[in-house]
This record gives structure tokens, C-alpha cells and sequence, in this order.
């Protein structure tokens, strides 16, 4: 956890280059992030993914040679649309 302390901090290391920062969190970063941070920084919001982009990477795990399984899988579309549905929109999670 950053708090404004360490954020202060860090402020002169980005300011110089001298710092790289990859951060993430769960928490609105317009209130955890002072905005001297946030004005130094992109701030990149990411969404789940639809039910349809699961289902999509799914296929491709399944058919795709080269980037999917190494051995053949049969999946039928009830069992394709249960396990997309449970991911949430995590992919990680379908597989």
C-alpha cells in the first residue's frame, strides 16, 4: 500500500526518469493516487470480458494448432456457454 508519504516519495524518482512505474489496484485510483502521481502517470481502466470474447478465446484454445492445446478437446455448446458464463469475465478462470 502506497500511502501519501510513500506517493510524495516517489514523486522526484518519476519526475527524473529515474523510476518506471507499473502499478495496479482494485481501488479507485482518483482516490487512492495523489494527483501529483496521477498526473505523471496513464491510468488504464480494464473491463471484463464479454461472454462472447470467452467464448471466442475458447474456440481458438480448442482449434488453434499452434497457440491452443497440443491434443484434440471436444466441447458442445452448452458446456462452451456454462464455462463462460462462470468465468465472470476472467478468462484465466476457463481454463
Amino acid at each position: 500500500r502506497l500511502d501519501k508519504t510513500k506517493q510524495d516519495f516517489l514523486l522526484p524518482l518519476l519526475e527524473s526518469g529515474l523510476v518506471i512505474m507499473i502499478g495496479a489496484t482494485t481501488e479507485n485510483p482518483f482516490f487512492s493516487v495523489t494527483p501529483a502521481i496521477r498526473s505523471r502517470v496513464q491510468i488504464f481502466e480494464l473491463e471484463p470480458l464479454s461472454n462472447q470474447d470467452v467464448k471466442e478465446a475458447i474456440q481458438i484454445a480448442l482449434t488453434d494448432p499452434e497457440r491452443g492445446f497440443d491434443f484434440p478437446v471436444e466441447l458442445d455448446d452448452d458446456a462452451l456457454d456454462f464455462i463462460a458464463t462462470s468465468t465472470n469475465g476472467d478468462l484465466r478462470s476457463a481454463f
